[in-house]
C-alpha cells in the first residue's frame, strides 16, 4: 500500500478556515483463488489507519478496509462481482472521501473502474444498508464476464483491485463556513484562467447555442479523456479542429471549461447543477460530478427528491442517491403528492422497488426505536 501525505495547512487566526488536511491513499489488493466460479464467500482486507493525529490541530485517526464480494446480486438479481469499501471515523467530524476501484488486467490497465465520494457532513452519515459505518459499494462487472476474460483479469488466477481513497477532513470556519478541498485555489489555476479567457494560441473552437469557445487540445485531452478520444483519432472533429456540441448548452459549457481548465467551479447560481452534473459526467470529470453531486445533497428535499432520486440512480451518484432514498422515506406522505413521484411510478419499477424497501427499513428502524425508549 502507498500512503501520500498530499496537503496539510493551518491558517492564522484571521483566517476564517481553521485548518484543511487532505491524504490520499492507494491499496493493490491481490486476491489469490484456484477456482474462481466456485468461490462465494465475501474477503476483507484488514482496517488500514490513515489521518493519524500528529498534533493538537489534527484529526483522530480514520480506519478503513476493503471488501471484494465475488458473488453478489444486482438490483435486477443479476450475479455480479461487487467491492465495498467501509470507513470508521470520529462520529462528530465531517469529512470527504472521493474513491475510485478498478480492476487490474494482465496489460497493467485499469478497467472496470467504479467510484464515487462518501460525505459525513457533519450532520447525517451517507452509508449503504443504513448502518452506522459508512461505507461505498459498487458492482465492478458480471460473473459472466469476468470467467469469459478470466485470461486477462485473472493473472496467475489471482484479481487485482486497485482501491485509492482521497481523503479531506476540515474544520469549520468561525463564520460557519468551510474551505472545499476540491477548489484549491492556486497560481497555477488563476494563469489558466487568463488563458482560457484571452484564447492566446488556441488551436480548437467548440460550438454551443452559437457561441464559440477558443480552447486548447492539450489542456481539454490531458483533463478529460473523452477530449482526449475525440482528438486522438480520426474524427471530424479532428480534422476541422472544431466541435459543435448540441447537448450542452453554452452557460454549462463555459463552466465546464473552466473547471477543465483551472479545477474549480466558478459560481453554482450560474448554471444548473444538474445540468453542470451530467456534462461532467459526460465528459467524466469524476470530480467535478462529485462537486456537483454534494451541491445536490444539500439542496434534496420532499418536493425533489423524487426526481433527484432518477437523476442518482442513473448517473451511478450513491450518496446522493442515499440521501434522496431517506429524503423520501421521512416524508412519504408529501413526496407521493409531487410529479416526480408519479413519474418515476410509471417509468421505473425497479427504483420504486428500492424506494418503498427504503421505506420499510427506516420504519422498522424507527419502531425499533420506540420499543427501546
Amino acid at each position: 500500500m502507498e500512503v501520500q501525505q498530499v496537503e496539510e495547512i493551518v491558517q492564522s487566526e484571521d483566517c476564517c478556515l481553521q485548518y484543511v488536511a487532505t491524504k490520499s491513499e492507494r491499496l493493490v489488493y491481490k486476491w489469490r483463488i484456484r477456482n474462481f466460479s466456485d468461490q462465494r464467500i465475501p474477503t476483507s482486507t484488514p482496517f488500514y489507519t490513515f489521518m493519524q493525529e500528529q498534533g493538537s490541530n489534527l484529526p483522530t485517526a480514520v480506519r478503513w478496509k476493503v471488501r471484494l464480494i465475488p458473488v453478489d446480486i444486482d438490483v435486477s438479481e443479476n450475479e455480479v462481482v461487487s467491492a465495498q469499501v467501509f470507513i470508521n471515523s470520529d462520529p462528530s467530524q465531517a469529512f470527504k472521501v472521493a474513491i475510485s476501484i478498478a480492476i487490474l488486467d494482465n496489460n497493467r490497465q485499469e478497467v472496470y473502474k467504479i467510484g464515487s465520494s462518501i460525505y459525513y457532513l457533519g450532520r447525517e452519515k451517507v452509508s449503504d444498508g443504513g448502518g452506522t459505518t459508512p461505507s461505498y459499494k459498487g458492482v465492478l462487472l458480471p460473473c459472466q464476464e469476468l470467467m469469459a476474460h478470466r485470461q486477462t483479469l485473472l493473472v496467475n488466477n489471482c484479481l487485482t483491485l486497485i482501491v485509492k481513497l482521497r481523503f479531506t477532513l476540515t474544520r469549520s470556519s468561525m463564520d460557519g463556513s468551510s474551505d472545499d478541498f476540491l477548489n484549491p485555489p492556486s497560481s497555477l489555476s488563476n494563469d489558466l484562467s487568463e488563458a482560457l479567457k484571452i484564447s492566446d494560441f488556441t488551436d480548437m473552437t467548440i460550438v454551443c447555442d452559437k457561441k464559440e469557445f477558443h480552447c486548447h487540445k492539450f489542456i481539454l485531452a490531458a483533463r478529460s479523456e473523452v477530449f482526449a478520444a475525440m482528438l486522438r483519432h480520426e474524427f471530424l472533429e479532428k480534422q476541422n479542429s472544431r466541435v459543435d456540441v448540441k447537448e450542452i448548452d453554452a452557460e454549462t459549457m463555459d463552466l465546464l471549461l473552466y473547471y477543465i481548465y483551472t479545477g474549480q467551479v466558478q459560481d453554482f447560481n450560474k448554471v444548473s447543477v444538474v445540468d453542470l452534473f451530467k456534462a461532467a459526467d459526460r465528459y467524466r470529470l469524476e470530480d467535478l460530478k462529485h462537486i456537483c453531486e454534494e451541491e445536490l445533497i444539500e439542496r434534496v428535499e420532499a418536493s425533489n427528491a423524487a426526481d433527484i432520486l432518477s437523476l442518482a440512480h442513473k448517473y451511478n451518484a450513491q450518496p446522493l442517491k442515499t440521501f434522496a432514498l431517506k429524503m423520501i422515506s421521512r416524508n412519504v406522505e408529501e413526496v407521493m403528492r409531487t410529479p416526480g413521484w408519479k413519474e418515476l411510478i410509471q417509468t421505473d419499477q425497479t427504483l420504486l422497488m428500492e424506494a418503498f424497501d427504503s421505506l420499510a427499513r427506516y420504519n422498522t428502524e424507527l419502531k425499533n426505536k420506540i420499543g427501546n425508549s
